[in-house]
C-alpha cells in the first residue's frame, strides 16, 4: 500500500480497533449510500478496511467523480511546475480556429466545469438501455476513444456564464 502490502498495515490498541470496527460497520450499513469499500489510512499505513458482499480488497472499482479531483489535482502539479496557467487557453489545438468559439475556453473553465461544452449521449440506438438521464454511463460503458468524443463536443452555452457537472470538461 499503494505501492505493495510489506508495512501497510498498521494495528491498533484493542479499544480503539473495536471503536474502528463499529464505525467500518455502521458505514457499510448503510444502504442508501451503495458503499463498496471503505478504507482508513492513518500516518501512511491502513488501519482498518471493510468491503461490501462480493467485493474485496483487489476487485476493480470505477472512480467515477474522484477522478475529477485526480486530475485537478495533477493539473495542479504542473501549475506549480509552470507548465501552464490557469487562465491559459485549453491545450486542444482543435479548438484554436479563429472561427471555433471554443478557443475562448481556458484551463480553469475546464476545472471548475464552466466551459459551455456539450455532452449528449451520440451514438445511443433505441435499443439501448442508456437514456439521457443516463448520459454518463456511455463514456464509461460504450467502447468509444473518450477525449474525442470530448473535445468535439460542440458549445451548448456561452463560455464561463455557467457552472455545469457534464464529463466533457474533466475528459478534456
Amino acid at each position: 500500500w499503494p505501492t505493495g502490502d510489506v508495512d501497510a498495515y498498521r494495528e491498533l490498541s484493542p479499544s480503539v480497533q473495536a471503536a474502528m470496527d463499529r464505525a467500518l460497520d455502521a458505514a457499510m450499513a448503510a444502504e442508501e449510500q451503495n458503499t463498496r469499500a471503505l478504507m482508513v489510512v492513518h500516518e501512511g499505513q491502513i488501519v482498518g478496511e471493510r468491503f461490501a458482499e462480493r467485493f474485496r480488497r483487489t476487485t476493480p472499482q470505477i472512480s467515477w467523480s474522484q477522478g475529477k479531483r485526480l486530475t485537478a489535482t495533477l493539473a495542479a502539479v504542473l501549475m506549480q511546475q509552470g507548465h501552464f496557467t490557469w487562465t491559459d487557453q485549453a491545450p486542444v489545438p482543435e479548438w484554436h480556429a479563429a472561427d471555433d468559439p471554443r478557443r475562448e475556453i481556458t484551463i480553469a473553465n475546464l476545472l471548475n466545469m464552466s466551459s459551455g461544452l456539450d455532452f449528449p449521449n451520440y451514438g445511443l440506438g433505441s435499443d439501448s438501455s442508456y437514456t439521457v438521464e443516463n448520459e454518463h454511463f456511455y463514456i464509461y460503458f460504450e467502447s468509444t476513444n473518450i477525449f474525442e468524443h470530448a473535445i468535439n463536443q460542440p458549445l451548448d452555452i456561452p463560455v464561463n456564464t455557467q457552472m455545469r457537472y457534464r464529463n466533457s470538461d474533466p475528459l478534456t
